[in-house]
């Protein structure tokens, strides 16, 4: 070949009209719709080209969430989901433990149930059935838990009165804050992150007009301040569709934890009112234990061979005496904060302080009340004949009263046991749901899938001002920093005309020409035309497909309605007709009847540049 430049050359075009097709074929992050009024257009506009849109529509902008992810995924550096949907998979699988040992809870403590034999084998059968399936399933958590040192918090954790069941779902708590913290620090949302680099997705609208321009309000886009709209910026760190699926499981996990939680805690509550109303066995055992030691008092404390026993007796069922009003301040308390959260507010404010006081009243008031010799002792000195009769029912009274209030701290010990792990439960409930939305707030599909530009309520607008859609990521917040980047993902210009239909009136001076003066005596004109003032009222309509014809040509059609004077009696007569106008309405033409004069006309117009006689010329906004 002669031209090898030439060639070369060739390739080169060729190669770069390659690129420049495939990069307008490249899936747009946006597409804008414009939408009538009354709603009866609905017309996709372009991705490339003339954008005209009527001034009084509505844009809709729908986002491509997909496009808008892959560019948020390369700005953001994140190159594989893998490792972050392995953590959550592995998160959600220890959340369906957590939630069927929820749901044991529940069954455990559902409604006002009695902890009946029957009840407790039934638990205990539902928690083998566990443990066998999470040894099964799970082996390795399950040999964690089952051996090494946490084997060994698992046992000193049941000798202090826990089960396996709630042991395996501390251990589970604690894994899954592992692997929470593992997939914040793979999303770049760690302690260690630079919060300052987030990658940031910004959409907003601009109306360019002559005045220099202004931001617009987009709907779902921007908050409107007190001064200005503000653009929202919203993040969005990349996450696969995988990842979106398993964090859409791990909130129904989560909503299903927190409802079985929520029930437990109403049958915990019911089972805790039982169990204080059921105090009255202490109760009653202190007020026969009162009435008798009234009655021997009075009758004992006259001797003055029984008073040191008197005294020491008189001191240990005054100490027994005192467990009266910590029951009813347990009671009344518990009533006072029924309802929403009582639980928690109950363990808060009474529970560790009164089951305080009531140990310290059973060792105040040690058993037996008097020991074998003082007994003994009080026996010889004892002058009437029921004395060792009447001491020994009042020991028997004093153990009763003893043994019930021993068990009515081991049961509300017992449910208080329970009411706290449930509150770690709760806690743990909030910790999934705080990382769901979390997660959740920090990706794209957050980001509002379309917005709205209300056309009409925009502000002041004239046809051919252009309206400027901006989308963009941003590295960072600070512009000054030098880490500071942008990436401008969308620019276009959408151009306002009147496209729709409608009516304008506007002055002209018109040469009028008679055309059958021939005919007709009352025209009187030497010269072919007459200047006359007219006024139109003309339909007028715009384009969506070419700006000179909205700029230049714009074409009306309507009324004329003039003042000629063909007879040249110097009185004006009164002409009408059809118009058409053209050309910004600069020049109008068409045919007229002269009402005073009988007579046909035909005419030229031209706009009137300047105000005569009431007659105004159409500013910018009505030639159009």
């Amino acid at each position: 070949m002669k031209f090898p430049f030439l060639k070369q050359g060739l390739c080169l075009l060729l190669l770069l009209a390659a690129l420049a097709a495939g990069a307008q074929e490249a899936p747009a992050i946006l597409s804008i719709e414009e939408r009538s009024p009354q709603g009866k257009l609905k017309q996709q506009l372009e991705e490339f080209g003339t954008a005209i849109v009527d001034i009084n529509s509505s844009i809709h902008i729908r986002l491509h969430i997909d496009q808008i992810e892959n560019e948020m995924f390369q700005m953001a550096g994140i190159s594989s989901t893998d490792k972050r949907l392995q953590h959550l998979q592995e998160l959600n699988r220890l959340l369906a433990y957590e939630a069927e040992i929820s749901r044991m809870l529940n069954e455990h403590f559902r409604q006002s149930r009695q902890l009946t034999l029957a009840i407790r084998q039934e638990w205990a059968r539902l928690s083998n059935e566990f443990i066998a399936k999470l040894k099964t399933a799970e082996p390795e958590l399950y040999a964690a838990i089952n051996q090494g040192p946490l084997a060994d918090s698992a046992m000193k954790f049941m000798i202090a009165g826990g089960t396996l069941e709630e042991f395996t779902l501390q251990a589970l708590r604690t894994k899954a804050g592992e692997l929470r913290a593992g997939f914040y620090e793979e999303l770049g949302m760690g302690p260690g992150a630079d919060s300052s680099l987030l990658v940031y997705f910004r959409l907003g609208a601009f109306i360019k007009d002559r005045e220099g321009g202004r931001p617009i309000h987009v709907e779902n886009f921007d908050q409107i301040g007190q001064e200005n709209y503000q653009v929202v910026e919203t993040f969005g760190a990349s996450i696969s569709q995988a990842e979106f699926s398993a964090l859409q499981q791990h909130a129904r996990l989560s909503n299903s934890i927190e409802t079985e939680n929520n029930q437990a805690f109403k049958g915990l509550e019911v089972l805790l009112k039982q169990q204080l109303d059921s105090l009255s066995t202490a109760r009653f055992a202190l007020r026969d234990l009162r009435q008798n030691w009234q009655r021997l008092h009075s009758n004992w404390q006259s001797d003055p061979q029984l008073q040191p026993y008197t005294d020491i007796l008189n001191n240990k069922i005054n100490a027994l005496m005192l467990v009266e009003p910590i029951y009813t301040t347990l009671a009344n308390t518990f009533n006072q904060l029924s309802g929403a959260g009582s639980l928690p507010n109950f363990i808060q404010q009474v529970s560790d302080q009164s089951l305080g006081q009531l140990q310290t009243a059973i060792s105040a008031a040690s058993l037996p009340l008097l020991d074998a010799d003082q007994q003994e002792d009080f026996a010889a000195r004892m002058s009437l004949p029921d004395g060792v009769l009447a001491l020994d029912t009042l020991e028997r009274q004093s153990q009763k009263l003893v043994r019930a209030i021993q068990k009515d701290v081991g049961n509300i010990t017992e449910f208080v046991k329970r009411i706290s792990f449930m509150l770690g439960l709760k806690k743990a409930s909030l910790e999934n749901e705080i990382f769901s939305e979390k997660v959740k707030r920090f990706q794209p599909g957050n980001i509002p899938q379309q917005g709205f530009i209300e056309l009409r309520y925009i502000g002041p607008r004239r046809p051919g001002d252009e309206i400027l859609i901006k989308a963009t990521l941003e590295r960072g917040r600070d512009r000054r920093s030098a880490k500071f980047e942008e990436r401008q993902l969308y620019r276009r210009y959408i151009r306002l005309e009147r496209v729709a239909p409608f009516v304008r009136m506007s002055g002209s001076l018109i040469l009028a020409n008679p055309y059958n003066r021939a005919n007709n005596a009352k025209v009187a004109l030497e010269n072919q035309y007459q200047f006359a003032a007219a006024y139109g009222v003309f339909l007028k309509w715009g384009s969506r497909k070419s700006r000179f014809y909205n700029d230049f040509l714009r074409f009306g059609l309507g009324l004329s309605f003039s003042s000629p004077d063909f007879n040249l009696d110097g009185t004006p007569e009164f002409g009408a007709g059809l118009v058409v106008t053209g050309l910004r309405d600069w020049i109008s033409a068409g045919w007229g009847w002269n009402f005073g004069a009988d007579a046909p006309y035909t005419f030229i117009g031209f706009n009137i540049p300047f105000t005569v006689a009431g007659f105004t010329a159409p500013s910018a906004l009505d030639a159009r």
